[in-house]
């Protein structure tokens, strides 16, 4: 059996917003395709299974599954060529635990946050011996309440950006592992009423994925079951706020019994865009035709 690894989407949806410069809030109403992109298919051997994060790093392609006993499917670069499996569960040194963030590439690897540990993690992906070796660990020192760390990513030097407790009325904590100081900075956005949200509590109703600039000057959230997404800086100010006025819409709030699912998987970002892709299915569906690629900058 083969397994087949599409390198492309057929099309590129760029924004095309209405804003004022010198206001936050803006919207999009279209989305023209400025340009097609071709596929190439890879035949690999059967090694593959429903993978939960895929990404190129220096001449290295990972392919991160988490419901596999090994963890890392290890490709050459743009070649696409298997070289090696290797990562499994347990609680050894090398081993990793069941909770793990997304990836975040470093030069020649990868590096990753072991939740059930609070332990940042930066990997080195070993050729030679065709294992993954462990550079730096560092673990965290994160607030009392925080019993839980969610979407934990590395903003810039001794700077990470993670998602607040249930209780907490802000969006996001930063924490500095250098001088240990956490600031919990951007209320909650109030984009449905408490009537239409059904009781479900913020960090949940304003669930997103998030990803930052690789100069960590940046960094942009894309909410789950909204068509909404914010841009910050690296002091956590609100820089940007869009609203994807597009079809399909879900405009009867969370309440609804078949909410849309917009933004569920990792954005990637590169230095000048935002690759996001948008589900754009209702919950339970299986539908696929209205699957997209946006691209989005960083002003």
């Amino acid at each position: 059996m083969n397994v087949l690894i599409y390198l492309s989407i057929a099309c590129v949806l760029f924004s095309c917003t209405q804003r004022n410069p010198q206001r936050i809030n803006s919207t999009v109403t279209q989305f023209p395709i400025d340009e097609m992109l071709t596929s190439e298919v890879v035949r690999v051997p059967p090694i593959i299974i429903t993978p939960t994060f895929m990404f190129i790093t220096g001449n290295h392609l990972v392919i991160q599954n988490n419901k596999k006993d090994t963890l890392f499917d290890i490709f050459s670069y743009p070649d696409i060529h298997y070289q090696f499996s290797a990562g499994t569960r347990g609680k050894g040194p090398k081993d990793f635990p069941e909770f793990l963030s997304g990836p975040t590439q470093i030069p020649n690897g990868f590096a990753l946050f072991l939740v059930d540990y609070k332990k940042y993690c930066e990997i080195e992906i070993d050729d030679n011996n065709k294992e993954l070796n462990r550079i730096k660990e560092q673990r965290f020192q994160f607030a009392e309440n925080d019993d839980i760390i969610n979407g934990l990513f590395p903003l810039k030097r001794d700077e990470f950006i993670y998602l607040s407790d249930f209780e907490d009325d802000m969006e996001f904590k930063k924490l500095n592992t250098r001088t240990n100081e956490i600031i919990s900075f951007s209320p909650y956005p109030q984009w449905v009423s408490k009537e239409s949200a059904g009781g479900e509590i913020n960090i949940s109703l304003y669930l997103k994925v998030s990803t930052a600039k690789p100069d960590g000057k940046r960094f942009a959230s894309f909410y789950v079951k909204f068509k909404r997404w914010r841009l910050f800086n690296d002091n956590g100010d609100l820089l940007r706020e869009v609203s994807v006025d597009t079809p399909p819409l879900n405009t009867e709030g969370t309440k609804s019994l078949e909410p849309y699912f917009y933004y569920s998987s990792y954005p990637f970002p590169t230095d000048k865009y935002i690759y996001a892709f948008c589900r754009n299915v209702k919950s339970g569906s299986a539908d696929k035709e209205s699957n997209e690629l946006q691209i989005w900058d960083w002003n």
